[in-house]
Order: structure tokens, then C-alpha cells, then sequence
């Protein structure tokens, strides 16, 4: 069973690291790290929060775009071109395939995160001179929070086109990073019983996930501390959700007929 979702999982690293888009998004992620570290306008205070902020932003986008174009087209693509049914005879359970694509998706998703953190961390401890751990941590949960979003998207892949899992994933990605604070807003701006319950609808805790929750870079750039609970509860509730979208994407893919 191992060798059978190692060696699919393999297949997809090689599939998604030919994609020339993801090299190119690695390329201007790169360029804006460079630039940010090496604009000299503000005083070395203001200049490193500038770096942490323009990079952990820049890492997060670019994870995104990266984790949208390894995953999305998993399954669909499988579908539309119709190399899914020598897949399936293959002695792998379908389980399987999902697990060997998710895990071949994130291979290529976290090398790319790895490499931008390690050249953040660089240019961070030339500016610093000391290795920044809070800064660390939040480049870990953007991975995290990457590797909720593949789940979502292979989800969505067992039943929307390439196109329209783009489309729906990006929407609940921007959802889910506005949801809390900009729906209860809404909530207190248009006090009316169905905006109410529209509301409540979206801050649910699965879909669209709470974005927001991987999402510390406020607290880097103004040095605030970020408890030890709070990585272990963000954590838990990622690898969560991780489970959740996957046990969904097995469900979908064992009903759909081929």
C-alpha cells in the first residue's frame, strides 16, 4: 500500500515540476524578497518590519498560486482526458490515489515554501544578525494553511472542473481570511435576521475554513508574542481540517461511477 501511494505521489512531484508557471511563481516570489530586503528608505527598525511584512505576505500569495496550480487539476484533468480508468486498474484502492495525489501536491507545494523561508530567514538574520523563531513559525503555519487549502481543492477536484475548482477554492480561501472580522461587521452593520443567519453560515469552522487563524504576521511585524497554545490549537485545527477534506474527497470519489 506504501509503495503503491509513494510511487503515485512521485509521479505527481514529476507532473506538477515541469510546470513552468510554478518555477516562474518561485522566480517573482525570489525577485520581491530581494527587493524588500534591500530597499534602504526606513531606519533598520522600520526596515525589518517592512522585510517581515512584504515577505510573509509575498510567501503566502505565491503558496497559494503554487498550491491552486499543483492541485486543482488532479482528479478533473484525470476525468477529462481519460487516463483515470488505467489508473483504476491498477491494484490501488481509490483512497490511495487521492492520499498519493495530495502527498505528490504537497511535495511541490513545501519545497517551494521551504526554499522562499530559507531565503527570508537569510536575509532576515543578515538584517538581525540572531534567527528569528516567531518568524519561523509563521512561515509554518502558511504551509499549513497551504496544505489546507491542497485538501479543499482535491476535494473540489473530484466533481468541478479545473476551471471552476480555481474559481470556488480562491473564493473560499478569500472568505475564509475575511469571514470573522468582516462578518460580524456586516453582521452589526445590517442588523436584519437572514444577513444574521448568512453570517453565521460562513463562520463555521469547516467551509469555508478560518483562514484568518493561520495568519500571524501582524503579530511578527509588531513583535508581539504568539503563545505556544495557540500553535499547537492552530496546529490541530489544520491537520483538522486536512482529514476532514480528504475523508470528503474519498467519499465524493468512491460514489462518482467511471
Amino acid at each position: 500500500m506504501l509503495d503503491s501511494v509513494l510511487a503515485l505521489a512521485g509521479m505527481v512531484f514529476k507532473e506538477n515540476f515541469r510546470k513552468r508557471v510554478i518555477h516562474v511563481f518561485l522566480g517573482v516570489a525570489v525577485l520581491i524578497l530581494i527587493w524588500a530586503a534591500t530597499f534602504n528608505v526606513f531606519t533598520l527598525g522600520v526596515q525589518v518590519k517592512f522585510l517581515k511584512d512584504i515577505s510573509l505576505t509575498a510567501i503566502r500569495i505565491i503558496g497559494v498560486l503554487i498550491t491552486l496550480t499543483a492541485t486543482a487539476g488532479q482528479l478533473s484533468n484525470e476525468y477529462q482526458h481519460r487516463t483515470i480508468y488505467p489508473l483504476l486498474a491498477k491494484p490501488v484502492s481509490r483512497f490511495q490515489i487521492l492520499i498519493g495525489k495530495f502527498i505528490g501536491a504537497i511535495y511541490v507545494i513545501y519545497l517551494n515554501i521551504f526554499i522562499l523561508g530559507a531565503i527570508f530567514l537569510g536575509l532576515l538574520y543578515y538584517r538581525q544578525h540572531f534567527l528569528d523563531v516567531m518568524t519561523a513559525e509563521a512561515i509554518y503555519l502558511i504551509a499549513l494553511e497551504c496544505g489546507v487549502l491542497a485538501a479543499m481543492c482535491l476535494f473540489f477536484s473530484t466533481f468541478f472542473s479545473t476551471a471552476a475548482n480555481v474559481c470556488a477554492s480562491f473564493l473560499l480561501y478569500v472568505i475564509g481570511q475575511l469571514k470573522f472580522g468582516y462578518g460580524n461587521y456586516i453582521a452589526h452593520r445590517f442588523e436584519t435576521p437572514g444577513v444574521g443567519w448568512g453570517v453565521s453560515l460562513i463562520q463555521n469552522p469547516l467551509l469555508p475554513p478560518n483562514m484568518e487563524y493561520f495568519n500571524i504576521g501582524d503579530a511578527i511585524v509588531s513583535g508581539a508574542p504568539v503563545p505556544v497554545s495557540f500553535m499547537v490549537n492552530a496546529t490541530l485545527y489544520g491537520v483538522g481540517l486536512i482529514v476532514f477534506y480528504l475523508i470528503l474527497a474519498n467519499l465524493v470519489f468512491l460514489r462518482r461511477d467511471i
